[in-house]
């Protein structure tokens, strides 16, 4: 082969090959264990250098922000300090305690008022029921007796005016009656003339001229004996004495 051909050849080959190496990046020198150190290095010391402005200090809280981005509430070891609500201490004074306690005071006295009160009244209605049973079961007795001790009266007041003669027996026997009738928790009203008159349990039917030493308006004569029955929880009059008064 020529010279000129074996030229020719060596500088199309140089051109094949610059072709083939033209797209790739260019060769970079490796770096060594001691420049790798040292970049360790410089990236541990920015990293720390930037760590406060970002996520702040070792044991530091960041602060929470609201949306207004203003800052809102306590640190956590400022919230764990903080004294509980009842420890804290009050916002009332004892002038406003004391008034506060007496209203309390006064408004269970009338809760208690209202309930003694409702309390008393159902008392009252049993008693005044419990009377009405009783009085319906003996009122035929009673009324048996009460006829009976009007006979008798009439006979014992005619003794002691005189006109009858009198009778031991017959006296025991007023005596026995009315007892009796007191065990039904029935008293006797009777009157003695000078007695002033009583219209709750008495009824004048008649007058009389007042002697000079009597007072007028005052019981003279008795024609019938009154009868009251004494409940439990109240009394009632069965019948009104009968009695003539002094006028002057």
């Amino acid at each position: 082969m020529s010279n000129e051909s074996k030229a020719d050849d060596e500088a199309a080959k140089a051109v094949s090959d610059g072709e083939e190496t033209e797209g790739a990046a260019p060769h970079q020198p490796v770096a060594g264990p001691s420049e790798l150190a040292s970049d360790s290095v410089r990236g541990t010391s920015q990293r720390n250098a930037a760590a406060p402005h970002e996520e702040g200090a070792p044991g530091q809280t960041k602060p929470q922000c609201d949306a207004a981005g203003k800052t809102s509430g306590a640190t956590a070891e400022a919230e764990s300090a903080a004294p509980p609500p009842e420890a804290q201490a009050s916002t009332r004074s004892p002038v406003e305690a004391f008034a506060e306690l007496s209203a309390a005071v006064h408004a269970l006295r009338d809760e208690m008022d209202e309930v003694g009160s409702f309390v008393r009244l159902c008392k009252d209605k049993l008693l005044r029921q419990a009377d009405e049973y009783r009085w319906e079961g003996m009122q035929a007795v009673v009324e048996s007796l009460m006829r009976l001790h009007e006979l008798i009266y009439r006979q014992v007041t005619a003794m002691e005016g005189g006109n009858v003669r009198p009778d031991e027996f017959m006296i025991n026997l007023f005596q026995v009656l009315e007892a009796e009738l007191g065990t039904h928790g029935v008293e006797v009203v009777t009157p003695h003339p000078g007695d002033s008159v009583n219209f709750d349990v008495m009824t004048t039917i008649g007058t009389v001229s007042c002697p000079f030493w009597r007072k007028p308006d005052r019981v003279a004569q008795v024609s019938r004996c009154g009868f009251v029955l004494r409940t439990q929880a109240d009394h009632r009059v069965l019948r009104k004495a009968e009695v003539t008064v002094y006028r002057r």
